[in-house]
């Protein structure tokens, strides 16, 4: 794939999207892609809505918007939301998305209902839904073209791996210890084995304050999780983490439970973070019991879907509003609280606060490695699992950070959910329609910037403009950038620049 150079200097395409050779034989439209698509031989047209941005928004294209399946979806349509039915009748500008093989029902929904075309190929696709190993990841975003939306970043595994995840937590609880304290005491081995060694060699492992679990650092559904039951069982070799169990967890009908949030990362030059406000309570199959013969038990201690699923008690819920099954909805976890007098809300600002850190911790390792390899946030963007633990006194608890939630869809509840999560997504991150013929011209009049800090603040603040619908921004805001920016050492320019226009309109200067 080509990528050509940025000049801020100049505009990012031209004004229509004509090609610039008129003499071309405009007849046989499959000569104008670059590769040739398969999957557009027998398309004629493409009709999709387009976003159109408010008048006090920065002028910017319009960008692709995605409606709602109304058979998933019953939340009211925003009529403040102006959008226009565009019909696309040249291939080289038709809306196409590429995502890995099997693909699950609440991406290739939304993708389907709102007529975008799958991809066979990633040159020149406008959205990609597709995880890669590391060796592969970079030259890969190197060759990414400015309107190319992709959903990893490149230091990704500095959250998803469990013991990067804790070692950049830990760093930030060395210098604000009373502002970091939303994880479980945790080790990282081999590094640490000394260390836990000798804290544990004498301590009564059956007493269920003294209970740690060992951790493969790059595990996922409950793989590999096991309790420590003596010294001798603590790997010396191999990558793990071994953590304090949370003991005393809250109980709804006699049950652990933990929540699966969904964080969407925007960017980190500038930073942006988003939290859905529904997303999931998983329950266990099986009461929860702290009876040393039952401490194996994995139905009774591990939260994961995955997991319970196989359980002969395992109840199936396929409504997002009842408290029946082992899979509740955010939502009806909500009410629940409400109606036995606990305060959601509480508990709901607590975590966000945890959201905005564990985003925060790894900014200092993003932001100039972004920079290295001459990355633009405008093309990235990332889902990430969040799995959260409340005690007994409803204290949140980070347990860990997934890299590529599970988007199986075992239930309407996963449909509904896990679709509409998808949906808001794609109309966040802006896509926009641009020629697959090697030359990248937006479909429609393109920005002109500068400079990438210009280009970075612009942008944000256009994004900050679109329906976002159940995502809501949690950082940057007014109210709260003096307070979390202390915690990023270098937040490079296009951040300083993005939080001082910020702060300049809502009166307050950033220092």
């Amino acid at each position: 794939m080509e990528k050509p150079e940025k000049n801020y200097s100049s505009s990012h395409g031209s004004d229509s999207g004509s090609s610039d050779d008129d003499d071309d034989d405009m007849d046989n439209d499959e000569k104008e892609l670059k590769p040739y698509r398969p999957e557009l031989e027998n398309v004629t047209s493409q009709k999709i809505l387009m976003f159109i941005p408010p008048p006090n928004s920065p002028p910017h294209p319009r960008t692709v918007y995605f409606l709602n399946d109304p058979n998933l979806n019953e939340n009211p349509v925003n009529k403040k939301i102006k959008v226009e039915e565009v019909e696309i009748n040249e291939k080289k500008y038709m809306f196409l998305y590429k995502a890995y093989k099997n693909l699950p029902l609440c991406l290739s929904g939304p993708m389907k209902h709102n007529g975008v075309i799958r991809s066979k190929l990633f040159d020149n696709t406008n959205i990609i839904w597709k995880l890669m190993k590391q060796d592969r990841m970079f030259p890969f975003l190197q060759e990414l073209n400015q309107y190319q939306k992709f959903n990893h970043f490149p230091m990704t595994w500095q959250l998803s791996r469990k013991d990067n995840l804790y070692n950049n937590y830990f760093k930030l609880r060395s210098k604000y210890p009373k502002d970091f304290q939303y994880m479980p005491e945790t080790y990282c081995l081999p590094k640490d084995y000394d260390i836990i060694a000798e804290k544990v060699k004498d301590l009564d492992l059956n007493d269920i304050q003294n209970l740690w679990l060992v951790k493969p650092v790059a595990s996922s559904r409950g793989r590999g999780i096991r309790l420590l039951t003596d010294v001798e069982s603590l790997p010396k070799k191999n990558k793990y983490v071994v953590t304090h169990y949370v003991y005393n967890p809250h109980l709804i009908n006699g049950k652990k439970y933990d929540l699966r949030l969904y964080l969407l990362v925007t960017g980190y030059t500038p930073l942006k973070v988003y939290l859905f406000d529904n997303g999931l309570a998983r329950f266990c199959s099986e009461k929860y019991d702290l009876d040393p013969e039952k401490m194996q038990d994995k139905y009774i201690h591990l939260t994961n879907y995955s997991i319970n699923k196989t359980s002969e008690n395992f109840e199936q819920n396929d409504s997002v509003d009842k408290e029946f099954g082992d899979k509740w909805t955010l939502h009806t976890l909500k009410t629940h609280f409400e109606k036995n007098g606990l305060n959601f809300d509480k508990v709901w600002e607590k975590i966000k606060d945890i959201i905005v850190k564990v985003v925060i911790s790894v900014s200092d390792i993003a932001i100039p490695l972004i920079k290295q390899f001459q990355l633009s946030s405008v093309n990235l963007f990332e889902l990430y699992g969040v799995d959260i633990l409340l005690d007994e006194t409803l204290t949140p608890w980070l347990m860990e950070v997934n890299l590529n939630p599970s988007l199986n869809c075992d239930s309407q509840l996963d449909l509904k959910v896990k679709s509409h999560v998808l949906t808001d997504i794609f109309n966040i991150i802006g896509a926009i329609p641009f020629s697959h013929d090697g030359k990248f011209t937006p479909m429609e009049k393109a920005n002109i910037y500068k400079t990438p800090v210009e280009e970075g603040v612009t942008e944000s603040l256009c994004e900050f403009e679109r329906p976002s619908g159940g995502f809501h921004r949690l950082f940057p805001l007014k109210n709260n950038i003096e307070y979390y920016s202390k915690f990023i050492e270098n937040p490079g320019d296009e951040n300083l620049a993005l939080w001082k226009k910020m702060l300049s309109s809502s009166g307050k200067k950033k220092k």
